[in-house]
């Protein structure tokens, strides 16, 4: 059996050590700071209501903001601009992530009022302090599963 010296084995765990530590610290920083986009759209029957919207979701370190524009459409059938930003704070154990809406952002040309929207949309993305809670997990491919309990909320894009 061949000896090495004390000075390469010493490297050698060195090198992996670090290695390893690097891994650890870019798959935490992967799960604090990504971005995805989604398609969301929904129909409340019972008013006939719809709406329909890009939604994007932006996670750096704590923080967030997620950016939504589309459309929503009235039970007279009147369609209302919808282009507004809601920033947020966010804690995660594991793949379960607890959003708190912090400040509304709303653009010029955003027409859909917080009663209409309460009827299509959950109250965090257009209240301040508001929670929702999602389970994200990442695909193999970068993209994102977003599902609220056991339910897929939507397939997120980077």
């Amino acid at each position: 059996m061949k000896k090495y010296p004390l000075i390469t084995i010493i490297v050698i765990l060195s090198t992996l050590i670090v290695v390893t530590a690097l891994h650890i610290f870019y798959r935490t920083y992967q799960q604090r700071h990504f971005s995805c986009t989604t398609y969301f759209q929904s129909k409340q029957r019972k008013e006939n209501l719809s709406v329909g919207a890009i939604f994007r979701f932006i996670f750096i370190g704590n923080k967030g903001i997620v950016t939504f524009s589309g459309e929503v459409i009235d039970s007279s059938g009147i369609h209302h601009a919808l282009n507004r930003q809601m920033l947020f704070t966010f804690s995660k154990l594991g793949n379960v992530y607890l959003l708190v809406s912090q400040r509304r952002i709303s653009q010029s040309n955003d027409e859909a009022n917080d009663d209409l929207m309460r009827k299509v949309i959950p109250p965090f993305y257009f209240l301040e302090n508001k929670t929702i809670q999602y389970t994200i997990e990442r695909q193999k491919n970068g993209d994102y599963i977003i599902t609220n309990g056991k339910t897929q909320i939507s397939y997120c894009r980077q």
